[in-house]
């Protein structure tokens, strides 16, 4: 069942979505639900009559909608549990370690209802030297791969379609992120502090990661589809500007880590967070999804190893890419404005480049300027880790 926070919260989103500019007409309001991933939750909300205000003014035909999107939700995730059950086996009895990211973790455990936390398909982790034959396991059971198998030089996931139209895809993960970033993620990050999940709805042993590094991962995920954000918060723009279709963002994310707040913040270690952070190079890009989140969910507290400062202002318009660019970007698999962000990864500043190799002064931190992009090239294609 959904707890009160749960509620509450996700009330707040659409509330922030009803605010929007132009919001207030009917299609861009039921737009802006379906892109920030509240269809389902709005329809659990009508079908259970505690529609807030906003809702109401939708027509019959859209709310029947929300409510098939709300079903539809359940649904899924009754086969993606069997799904799971099933890989996991298969994986344990390969002795290929599985991590379950995402998806059905937080709709059972965090939000405590699959309508609430819709989910499309199902993210899993394991060790880049298992992929092989996970892809192998998955086969087996029906998927068919999507990408060729050359992506896997460049990407940092494999996509799977279903054997049967009711089960999720699986996006199958070798690395949490991608390699265009000036991250020093640890080769064990996310195994390291994983832990068992068992519930009546996954009742084989599904493991997970641990809340430290759970809290880190939901702001990567998040910070590596708002790629303008850093941009935006030196220019000072509102919240609602977070919330704009082409910035990349979504509501969903950014509900996530505020109910993980609300609900999970008192029991996790923030110092080794913090810590993480600095060994990591995931200060800049951590703080900056806090910040936001801090300002679309200002009721939400925060610990004072992380309180979310605001960032250091600058003059200045943050700017989107145009609906061409955008375009461009999603057709050749990036997010908006990805290419935009492959100069700043490749040539970055003196001080970004110092905080990527601490160790390194003087003339062999000025040295690394000219060796820098070849270390980016060779981490983009899985060569190279640290």
């Amino acid at each position: 069942m959904t707890s009160r926070e749960t509620h509450s919260l996700t009330l707040h989103s659409l509330d922030r979505l009803a605010s929007m500019p132009g919001a207030g007409d009917e299609e861009v309001l039921f737009r802006l639900i379906l892109h920030h991933r509240l269809g389902a939750a709005c329809g659990a909300m009508i079908r259970l009559e505690e529609a807030p205000e906003c809702l109401a003014t939708l027509s019959s035909y859209r709310q029947d909608s929300l409510v098939s999107l709300a079903h539809a939700a359940s649904d899924l995730d009754l086969h993606a549990s069997v799904a799971v059950v099933r890989l996991a086996e298969s994986f344990r009895e390969e002795g290929i370690r599985l991590l379950l990211l995402k998806g059905p973790y937080l709709a059972h455990t965090l939000y405590g209802d699959p309508m609430y936390r819709p989910y499309a398909d199902l993210d899993i982790l394991v060790a880049p030297g298992d992929v092989e034959k996970a892809s192998g396991i998955l086969v087996r059971h029906g998927y068919q791969q999507e990408q060729a198998g050359w992506t896997r030089r460049i990407h940092f996931h494999l996509g799977f379609r279903p054997p049967e139209s009711w089960y999720p895809p699986v996006e199958l993960h070798w690395r949490p992120v991608d390699g265009m970033n000036l991250y020093r993620l640890a080769p064990d990050f996310l195994f390291r502090s994983a832990r068992l999940w068992m519930t009546m709805q996954m009742p084989s042993s599904i493991f997970v990661p641990g809340l430290e590094d759970c809290f880190l991962y939901l702001c990567l995920h998040a910070a590596k589809h708002g790629l303008h954000n850093r941009r935006a918060l030196r220019a000072g723009v509102p919240a609602e500007w977070y919330l704009l279709p082409r910035t990349g963002n979504c509501m969903l994310w950014f509900l996530d880590i505020a109910l993980f707040m609300a609900l999970w913040g008192h029991g996790v270690r923030w110092d080794q967070v913090v810590a993480s952070m600095q060994d990591m190079n995931l200060t800049d890009a951590v703080q900056d999804i806090c910040r936001i989140v801090h300002a679309l969910y200002p009721m939400v507290e925060w610990p004072e190893q992380l309180s979310p400062a605001p960032l250091e202002s600058r003059s200045g318009v943050a700017t989107l890419p145009s609906p061409a660019f955008s375009a461009v970007n999603r057709a050749w698999g990036f997010r908006p404005g990805r290419l935009q962000e492959i100069l700043p990864v490749l040539f970055p500043t003196h001080r970004e480049l110092a905080q990527y190799y601490p160790r390194r002064k003087g003339f062999a931190l000025a040295a690394t300027h000219i060796t820098h992009p070849f270390h980016i090239v060779e981490k983009v294609l899985n060569k190279q880790v640290r």
